[in-house]
Parts: structure tokens; sequence; C-alpha cells
């Protein structure tokens, strides 16, 4: 069984290891370093898997350099995005290392529990809680619902002000045609 020890454990091989890829020539091709974050991966997808929250964005870093826009990197450039990376990747894993020995094993990330009962009808929020999605895309979703709803309750205000309007419009032809009738009335009346 893959236990927190054991994950701390193959955290310190792969920092050994991965002190030695610097400066490495080939960078993100270099077939050690291919193994080396395939073994980092794998470890951190396993002990996630068991609820363990671990910080450490590897996965999300591309170690190739090529984060230079429209400019074209030098080959100083790409080897220091590399280097950058690399360290930046080294320094999470010593926080992990350095927690677990100062502290012991972390706490497993509590999921919040749904109803899951049969016949049981989420509420939104209880929808928005069991999304696996990243809280950037969470946030960014409620923005767009804030400006739809912003939109909409336009539209609907909109609808309101001219039915208003058209009323009060026939209410004022109403009037005027009363008085015009009134007034056609008297002189009607005068001859």
């Amino acid at each position: 069984m893959f236990t927190y020890d054991i994950f701390i454990e193959e955290i310190r091989e792969l920092l050994r290891e991965g002190k030695e890829l610097r400066n490495s020539k080939q960078r993100d091709q270099d077939p050690k370093f291919r193994k080396w974050r395939l073994k980092l991966e794998d470890a951190i997808k396993k002990i996630k898997g068991q609820g363990f929250e671990i910080n450490c964005r590897s996965s999300y870093r591309t170690f190739s350099g090529d984060d230079h826009g429209y400019n074209i990197p030098t080959e100083e450039d790409l080897n220091n995005s590399y280097n950058q990376e690399l360290e930046d990747t080294l320094n999470e894993l010593g926080l992990i290392v350095e927690h677990f020995d100062k502290y012991g094993i972390t706490k497993i990330k509590v999921e919040k529990s749904t109803n899951l009962e049969p016949g049981h009808i989420p509420t939104i929020l209880e929808l928005w809680l069991a999304m696996k999605v990243h809280h950037g895309w969470k946030a960014i979703s409620a923005i767009l619902v804030f400006f739809g709803l912003i939109i909409v309750s336009s539209y609907q205000l909109g609808k309101f002000i001219e039915s208003n309007s058209q009323l009060k419009l026939n209410e004022k032809s109403v009037t005027q045609t009363k008085v015009e009738n009134t007034s056609n009335n008297a002189m009607n009346s005068d001859n």
C-alpha cells in the first residue's frame, strides 16, 4: 500500500535526483528528466488519490522554456526557464519534506459530503461545491453568471419601462380624447 511515509521517501529520492538534473543540455528532452518527472507525477497522483492535499504545481509547468510569447528565445533563455521551473519544483518538494519532518503526516483534505439519496434534488450550492473544477474557473463562471443576470435584468427593466411609457401615452391620448369630446359636446349644445 502506498502510504504517506512511502510518498515522503519517494520525494526525498526525487529531490536528490532532481538536483542532478540542473543545467541539463537537453532540458525537458533529457531521458533522465522525463523519467524523473513521470515518477514525480505518479507519486503525487497516488497520494492525492488517497485524499491528501499536496502543494506542488509541477504538472502545470512545461520545463521547456517555451513561455517567451512571440519572442524567439535564445539558448540561454531556454536554459534559464528550464532551471527556474526545475528549481521551483525542487523548492516545493523540499517544503513538503520539511513540513513532514516538522509536523508529521498532513491532514487529509475533507470532501464536503453531498446528499445523494434517491429523490433528492440538489441545490445550486450543492452542485457548485461538488464541481471538480479549479477555483479559478469557478470564479470566472460566477462572474459570467453575475453579468448574465445584469443583462437579463436590464432587458426586463427596459421592457417594463417601455410598457409603462406606452401605458402613459395611451392614458394621455384617452384623456385628450375625453377633453376633445367634452369640448365638442359643449360646442354642439351651444348651437
